[in-house]
C-alpha cells in the first residue's frame, strides 16, 4: 500500500500529525505548572482540568458543526494546511509565552487544528487505496498512531525533565511547520472532494 501513489506522503502527514499532539498533550501539564499561573499561584489540577475539558469540547465542536460547514467549501489540502498552521501558532503561544490569554488562545488553535486535520487526512487515506484495502489502511494508521504514543511522550519528558521548555516548543513547531510543507506542497488530495464524490 506504501507503494501507491499518496500513500506514503499522507502516512507521514499523519504521523507528524500524531507526534505532535502526543508530544503535546503528554507534557502539557507539566509544563502549565512550571511555566503558567493563576491567582499568583502555579496552575494546580483544576485549572489544568478544566484546560483539558475546553480542549476536548473545541475539537469535538469542530469535528461536529465547522468540519460539515467547511467540507463542501474549500478543498482538503486547504483545511489540512490550515490544521498544520493552527497547530505551529498554538504551539508558539503556548511553549514561548506564559499569559493566560495567550495560553487560551493557544489551546484554542490547537485543538481546531488536531479537530481539522484529523478526520482530513484519515478521510484521504481512505480514497487513496482501493475499497478493498481500505481497512488496512486505517490499521497501518492507527498502528503508526500507537507506535508514536510510545515515542513522544519519552522523548518530551526528556526535554522537560531537564526544563527544557524552548526546545519542547520549539520541537513542537518544527513537527506543525513540516507537516504543513508536506500537505502544501505536495499533491496529495484528489481534484475531487469528498463531498463531491459522495
Amino acid at each position: 500500500l506504501v507503494k501507491l501513489p499518496n500513500v506514503k506522503a499522507l502516512l507521514t502527514a499523519i504521523a507528524l500529525l500524531y507526534m505532535a499532539f502526543s508530544l503535546f498533550s503528554s507534557q502539557l501539564a507539566l509544563v502549565l505548572q512550571a511555566r503558567y499561573h493563576w491567582g499568583g499561584e502555579s496552575f494546580g489540577p483544576t485549572e489544568i482540568g478544566l484546560l483539558f475539558t475546553a480542549a476536548g469540547a473545541t475539537n469535538i465542536l469542530i469535528q461536529i458543526v465547522v468540519m460539515r460547514a467547511i467540507g463542501s467549501t474549500f478543498h482538503e489540502r486547504t483545511v489540512a494546511v490550515a490544521s498544520f498552521a493552527l497547530l505551529a501558532s498554538g504551539f508558539v503561544l503556548i511553549g514561548f509565552g506564559n499569559t493566560i490569554p495567550g495560553l487560551a488562545v493557544g489551546v484554542l488553535a490547537i485543538a481546531s487544528g488536531v479537530g481539522l486535520a484529523r478526520p482530513t487526512l484519515v478521510a484521504a487515506l481512505s480514497l487513496a487505496v482501493p475499497p478493498t484495502s481500505q481497512g488496512v489502511a486505517m490499521g497501518m494508521a492507527q498502528s503508526l498512531a500507537s507506535l508514536i504514543n510510545i515515542i513522544a511522550p519519552i522523548a518530551g519528558g526528556l526535554l522537560i525533565q531537564q526544563q527544557n521548555f524552548i526546545g519542547w516548543a520549539v520541537a513542537l513547531t518544527a513537527i506543525a511547520l513540516t507537516g504543513l510543507g508536506a500537505v502544501g506542497l505536495l499533491s496529495m488530495f484528489p481534484k475531487k472532494s469528498a463531498s463531491e464524490r459522495v
